[in-house]
């Protein structure tokens, strides 16, 4: 409905409504040209982080095989986007790529304390109970919309692993204690949460 094309005079004129749903949208335009051969689909779509993507969240995951969350914020400052956590007052800095809707989560960031211990993220991989401290990208997210069991419109993006930690699989986000930061082997102290298939779903 709010995506129309008009094909006159060879030229094509695609003309799109404002979006105002607060989600992130697009549509798929075909066109054929009458007494030839001639076909083609453009996908249009519609998508500003400050009104479509940020927002409130729950930061979901599995944990011993139920969902559970975190109430979260997903927000841009003057250093970019991040994640914010309000009940432990940590924070996770995210990129977000406007042309995906992706968002890329760095590894082992100090993301703020817990009583006198640094706090980090960290990714592991649940088959092996294997992780890993490199500070590189290991995760991403996209940002799409879902229908959930009542037919409601969500906006979710699954955190996946990106392919970078070779045979391993960085499916979840563990949550990690240190007395210093960055975290390594020598420093942690134990895990605080473990995040198993975290995806973020906006409230």
């Amino acid at each position: 409905d709010w995506l129309t094309g008009e094909l006159a005079d060879g030229k094509l004129t695609i003309s799109a409504e404002e979006n105002t749903t607060g989600n992130p949208r697009s549509a798929a335009l075909t066109y054929k040209v009458v007494g030839s051969d001639v076909e083609e689909t453009i996908t249009v779509s519609q998508c500003e982080f400050a009104k479509d993507i940020a927002g409130e969240y729950y930061f979901a995951f599995l944990d011993s095989g139920k969902i559970a969350f975190l109430n979260a914020t997903l927000g841009q400052d003057e250093n970019g986007e991040f994640i914010s956590i309000p009940s432990y007052n940590w924070t996770l800095r995210v990129d977000y790529d406007p042309a995906t809707y992706v968002i890329t989560l760095s590894n082992n960031q100090f993301m703020g304390m817990f009583e006198d211990y640094y706090v980090h993220n960290i990714a592991r991989d649940n088959a092996s109970g294997y992780i890993i401290y490199t500070q590189k990208v290991f995760q991403t997210a996209e940002f799409v919309v879902e229908t959930d069991e009542d037919g409601n419109e969500i906006v979710v993006a699954r955190f996946v692993d990106n392919g970078v930690w070779g045979t391993r699989v960085a499916s979840s986000i563990n949550i990690y204690a240190a007395s210093g930061t960055p975290i390594d082997s020598k420093n942690r102290v134990g895990s605080l949460l473990k995040m198993v298939n975290p995806f973020l779903q906006k409230k």
